[in-house]
């Protein structure tokens, strides 16, 4: 029977239980028990039947065991109670059914215990998998938020609710555009236009029409990423940024197909980096990403907007993508008709990748952009505001006019605006009899009529044209209306605004702006408008527009000021979270907006500009002071006096304070994600000296002015984040760091910071992987045989240059330094300990650069391991296979000398192309080395000692050292091969042990274990990194005390992290050869003393599973 047609049979018995009940009186309870008992385990079915209805994956086979006897038990019980003799007759043997209905009555209990456990298990099980999801969701989302910030959804939203009626299909249908999309020869499209002919517009039909596809077909393995480059949102204009947001599309789309591709980001995330800007990582990253795909669509609109250099960097990389990713992926670049960008497109790749190149020039679409220009006017016309009392004789004089010239959608646009302002039939037609014939003309018109409002308002226009053109960020109407209330010379807010309604800006500047009620943001109506504004056109202009002319330098340079004389503020003298609100824009970024205080009571117009001027009046001055000319002196930057009256004026003091608080809230949500970035503050600290803002910004000239008049600042640490040259390591500035040597700073010298004991600058931006920092410092003769010391490290020796790159597997650092000369020896060896870190690492591009700079494979590593058999226990193949190359170049180099591994321990392998090249290596190499050495007879010692004592008459103690120095011990080997488990909360018990009898000159370990096989740190598994379970060498005196401080636990081997495989290890400790922390060790082992291994676990869910351990012990004699 199955498991649920158990159900049929307890309401059966139920049935028949209530039947019995009513036809006998003073039934006994026992009865009501047995009915209660089938109601729960009905109950329960229904539980389970549910359970798999909602999860059709349980199994619930697993119940048939524990249910196949249940009807069997009862069916007798059940006949019993369905036959219906008279109601005495019931009565008269009722009694004798008591010890039954009571036996009955226990196999239900049983078989319902057996049902709960079953829901409880299946329970247990859901809530673990639903943990497991939003672990893995959170994971997903920490991930992303570290990646990319840009919100290209957001973008594509707003664009594509512009385009109206059927516009811009006829692109789907274009030649071009179809080659492109649906033949595997022809990957790259471009598609360009002059500006305002709608590119931006056509580009949202051309991502509806690739998102379409993806959810109208079977294909779910096909990727679309795109990103919108916009000149009012600056980051979207860098090629770093550009390629993040392309590869977290990417990986957010197929997570689980590109799990590599996350660990390694999340790595770089865990191990405090801040996003990659790489931009040869980044596209390597997306066309690992794109193998989750047979087809990866990628989509740029608006290049033109970014930099010469960015177009640059990105498009010589990007074409290659195509061909490296074979075909999979798809790539359309759509600008302007720029010459760089047609010369790095068409005329500088190689052959291969210009073959499948296409190119749509919207100039040859002259009658397409017609038609939709006709769509465009006629949409326009019907829907405008007047659009009802214009008449169909006047839309029609209207249309005709507007496409009399050759024209394009942006002008369109402009002109119709122009012409609704019109109330009259008379003035629209003299209005459609004198429009302007090209763009500039167009937007000059505009400001003309800006102009004719008067001096005070075109003065309002034009500085807020300014902070449009230069903000960091998107503004929203309320910034920008409370920038034009500061001015020089103000201590405070004025009590009323300039605009008596707020809207009143955005119809002054008329058509050049567009603003958005659901967002409150005000911006350019389009990038032309700032184009024309910053051009030489508008500056050389001999009438009044050319006031409207922005200079970007000055410009930054003004909004600097501004943004700190708004600080300096009376408002703002005291803590703002209950005067400041701070509007926040829709699409500014977590770093935009912070908290403030619900209760305020202040005036809502008050504060709005705060949280930028906090956040961005650093960028600000930053770039000021970059574009100055480089021969300008502190004297000539008119932005140190202010920045000097906010953060060293004793009058602004509160303001210090409150910029202080909230500047530490607008970095908060980045530092999160940087923990190993010891220069960044996560938290306010009052007593910060003034100097650490402008250092950590790179605002030269304010700090040459700051420690000119405070020279005590240039050397001495800023709370506890290193002196200002460490602050500028950290930041990879190049110009500060060489600002504050030219002012005296010793880059050689150490400071103690939160996490380092002692650190210096070069260190700190070798650990960071500051490549340009670097690479200065030691253009500046940095001291690189400097050391540092890490605050938690193993007995805090002194940490070499070479120790972070080897370790975190960073080939290009590690090139860099040993290209400049940086030594491979730590502590006194022949670069032993860097080839073993690099082996940890798993990087075999680190390897093979360290064995080409003096490395050698037959030296072992302090641990007591060949560098071979290292890798062959850490199976790490791309290492093991570079390492039977070069073994095989010089078999008689000693490199197989000293294993301690065995053919049969590379079972693992056999798959690998290296396997059988391996496996005679392995029997080729001497045997005593793989056997190991013989033990040593004491008999035959003492016979050696009575010769050298007696017949050469030497003292004891010079006989005895004879005997040491030639390597006469005695050897003691003890095994052990009980399976446990350790875990945490285990006592610490040695698992082996052997007794020293003399003075102890060599120890092996030679182990078999794994741990629980998983953990959250993905990033770390099949290495040594990370991994919580290890064998420790303990030492047990002769009184039975053990001693756990000092030297009197060494480690000996960690498992491999997450991975539930046996693992077979060897270390071997010499005396003559180990380090000094381990000769002291060594040094305390008195004879009598145990050593004993002990296997250990640390934090919960760790376990150390051991299935073996051999210890061999050679003493000196005494």
């Amino acid at each position: 029977m199955e498991a649920f047609g158990i159900v049929d049979f307890c309401v059966k018995m139920a049935f028949a239980i209530d039947k019995y009940r009513t036809s006998v009186k003073d039934y006994p309870k026992t009865l009501l028990k047995v009915r209660s008992e089938l109601e729960m385990m009905s109950q329960n079915f229904k539980t389970i039947e549910d359970m798999i209805k909602n999860r059709p994956d349980t199994d619930y086979r697993t119940l048939e065991p524990y249910l196949q006897n249940l009807p069997e038990e009862l069916s007798d019980f059940l006949q019993r109670l369905e036959k219906t003799p008279s109601s005495r007759l019931r009565r008269l043997f009722w009694p004798l059914k008591e010890d039954e209905v009571q036996q009955n009555l226990n196999t239900l209990s049983r078989y319902k215990g057996h049902l709960m456990d079953f829901v409880n298990l299946r329970t247990n099980q859901a809530t673990m998998e639903v943990h497991s999801q939003v672990t893995q969701v959170n994971r997903f989302t920490n991930m992303l938020k570290w990646l990319s910030k840009l919100n290209s959804r957001a973008r594509h939203e707003i664009i594509r609710s512009r385009r109206c009626g059927n516009t811009c299909r006829w692109l789907l249908e274009n030649e071009c555009y179809v080659q492109w999309a649906y033949k595997d020869d022809k990957s790259i499209l471009w598609l360009n236009g002059m500006h305002g002919c709608g590119k931006s517009t056509l580009i949202s039909m051309v991502i509806d029409d690739t998102i379409a596809f993806k959810e109208n077909t079977a294909e779910t393995d096909v990727g679309c990423a795109f990103v919108y480059c916009h000149f009012d949102e600056p980051e979207t204009t860098k090629g770093a940024v550009i390629l993040r947001s392309i590869l977290a599309q990417l990986l957010v789309q197929q997570p689980h197909k590109v799990e590599h591709v996350w660990r390694e980001l999340e790595q770089k995330m865990k191990l405090g980096e801040g996003a990659p800007f790489d931009l040869d990582f980044l596209v390597a990253k997306i066309c690992e990403a794109s193998n989750a795909y047979s087809k990866a669509t990628i989509i740029i609109d608006a290049l033109d907007e970014c930099d010469a250099r960015v177009r640059e960097d990105l498009i010589s990389r990007l074409v290659k993508l195509p061909v490296e990713s074979n075909g999979r992926i798809k790539l359309l670049l759509c600008s302007r008709p720029e010459e760089d960008i047609k010369q790095l497109l068409l005329d500088e790749p190689a052959e291969r990748f210009t073959d499948s190149i296409l190119t749509i020039n919207l100039k040859d679409e002259y009658t397409n952009l017609k038609r939709d220009l006709h769509s465009f006017i006629d949409d326009n016309l019907q829907t405008g505001r007047k659009a009802s009392m214009l008449g169909k004789a006047l839309r029609n004089e209207i249309k005709e006019a507007l496409l009399e010239r050759e024209t394009f959608f942006q002008m369109v646009r402009l002109r119709l605006d122009a012409i609704q302002k019109h109330n009259t039939r008379k003035s629209i037609r003299t209005a459609l009899a004198e429009l302007p014939r090209d763009l500039n003309g167009t937007y000059a018109r505009i400001l003309e009529q800006i102009e004719r409002n008067g001096e005070t308002e075109s003065e309002l226009a034009t500085r807020a044209f300014r902070w449009l053109a230069t903000s960091k960020r998107t503004l929203t109407l309320a910034e920008v209306l409370e920038s034009l209330e500061i001015t020089p010379g103000a201590i405070k807010l004025p009590t009323e605004p300039q605009f008596l309604n707020p809207k009143s800006l955005v119809e002054l500047c008329g058509s050049l702006v567009i603003y958005d009620e659901d967002t409150n943001l005000l911006t350019f109506s389009h990038f032309s408008v700032k184009e024309f504004l910053t051009s030489d056109w508008l500056k050389e202009r001999d009438d009044g527009i050319s006031r409207f002319y922005i200079d970007e330098v000055q410009a930054e340079e003004i909004i600097a000021i501004s943004a700190l004389t708004y600080l300096t503020f009376e408002d703002f003298g005291s803590d703002t979270s209950s005067t400041v609100h701070g509007s926040n824009s829709g699409e500014s970024s977590d770093s935009d907006s912070l908290s403030s205080d619900s209760s305020s009571t202040a005036s809502v117009s008050q504060g709005e500009l705060f949280d930028y001027c906090v956040g961005y009046w650093t960028e600000h001055a930053r770039t000021a002071i970059a574009s100055r000319d480089s021969s300008g002196l502190l004297d000539d930057d008119p932005i140190y006096p202010i920045a000097k009256q906010l953060l060293l004026h004793p009058d602004c003091k509160e303001n210090y304070l409150t910029f202080l608080h909230h500047r530490a809230k607008f970095d908060s949500y980045p530092l999160q994600q940087l923990q190993t970035e010891n220069h960044l503050l996560e938290w306010c600290v009052p007593e910060l000296c003034p100097l650490y803002y402008p250092v950590l910004c790179g605002l030269t000239t304010i700090v040459e002015g700051f420690i000119v008049e405070h020279r005590e600042w240039l050397d001495a640490p800023i709370y506890d984040c290193g002196t200002p040259l460490l602050i500028a390591a950290g930041q990879n500035d190049v110009p500060m760091l060489r600002c504050l040597l030219q002012l005296g700073a010793d880059m050689n010298k150490g400071f103690k910071t939160r996490l380092w004991d002692e650190i210096r600058p070069l260190y700190y931006a070798v650990y960071l992987g500051r490549i340009e920092a670097v690479e200065f410092l030691l253009q500046q003769g940095a001291n690189t045989s400097l050391c540092c010391r890490y605050c938690r490290s193993d007995g805090n020796w002194p940490k070499p240059l070479m120790l972070p790159p080897t370790l975190w597997g960073d080939s290009k650092m590690t090139k860099l330094l040993l290209d400049w000369g940086v030594g491979i020896s730590v502590r006194g060896d022949a670069g032993e300990q860097v080839l073993e870190w690099a082996i940890d690492s798993s990087c075999v591009e680190t390897v093979k650069l360290l064995l080409l700079h003096g490395c050698r494979l037959e030296l072992k590593e302090p641990s007591g391991k060949a560098p071979f058999q290292h890798a062959l226990e850490l199976r790490n193949a791309d290492i093991i296979e570079h390492f039977i190359d070069q073994i095989e170049k010089d078999p008689a180099g000693g490199a197989l000398s000293g294993l301690n591994i065995f053919v049969k321990d590379l079972g693992w392998a056999e798959d690998m192309p290296w396997y059988k090249r391996a496996v005679q290596l392995l029997q080729g190499a001497p045997l005593i080395n793989r056997a190991g050495t013989s033990s040593a007879i004491p008999g035959g010692l003492w016979q050696i000692f009575s010769i050298l004592a007696r017949s050469l008459r030497l003292p004891r103690n010079v006989a005895l050292d004879i005997m040491d120095q030639a390597g006469h011990w005695i050897k003691t080997e003890n095994k052990c091969a009980k399976r446990i488990c350790v875990t945490e909360n285990d006592p610490s018990e040695f698992y082996v042990a052997l007794t020293a009898s003399g003075p102890v000159r060599r120890m092996t370990f030679r182990t078999t274990s794994h741990d629980q096989g998983y953990s959250d740190q993905e990033e770390h598994h099949g290495k040594y990194s990370y991994s919580h379970t290890w064998f420790d060498a303990g030492i047990m005196h002769q009184d039975g005390t053990e001693q756990r401080e000092g030297k009197e636990r060494m480690l000996v081997q960690r498992n491999v992290c997450a991975d539930s495989e046996w693992r077979v290890h060897f270390n071997e400790w010499v005396y003559a050869t180990s380090p000094q922390e381990l000769m002291d060790w060594f040094d305390s082992i008195n004879p009598g003393d145990t050593v004993g291994l002990y296997p250990t676990a640390l934090y919960p869910g760790w376990q150390n599973y051991v299935r073996n351990a051999t210890m061999e012990m050679w003493c000196a004699l005494v």
